[in-house]
């Protein structure tokens, strides 16, 4: 315990002003580094354009202001939220098709058995008159 006491006052001992500023150099440089690294990838998900990927890496030039920048300017959704809601709305669409040749399908059945109903009537009807006509001997 004693020795863990000495190494922590040497510690305390060795940190000055030079180290502190060097530290928080670091700190920033490894936030500067995660946060580019962050806006190049979600800008490829979100935008196919290099153009605009390219622009949106004004963090690089304009290290904590850029990334408020760049928040303010990208697209709000992903190209995967925006694939899945063509594919939804198309859906949707496609559903309505259906719907449309289902009851489309269902009158030509329903008027098929109409007709189908009227012949049978028609039929026992005939078969009805021919049963008058016999002659019984």
């Amino acid at each position: 315990m004693e020795e863990i006491n000495v190494y922590i006052n040497t510690l305390w001992q060795s940190i000055n002003f030079e180290f502190l500023i060097k530290f928080i150099i670091v700190y920033v440089f490894i936030i500067w580094i995660s946060l580019f690294v962050w806006v190049w990838k979600d800008i490829r998900n979100r935008s196919s354009s290099i153009i605009f990927q390219v622009f949106c890496l004004i963090v690089a030039v304009i290290p904590f202001l850029g990334i408020f920048l760049y928040l303010l300017i990208r697209p709000s959704k992903t190209l995967y939220e925006k694939y899945y809601d063509e594919i939804e709305s198309n859906l949707d669409i496609i559903n309505e098709i259906i719907e449309e040749r289902k009851k489309q399908f269902e009158k030509k059945i329903n008027n098929s058995l109409k007709e189908e109903k009227a012949q049978v009537k028609t039929k026992n009807s005939k078969k009805n008159n021919y049963k008058y006509f016999i002659k019984v001997e």
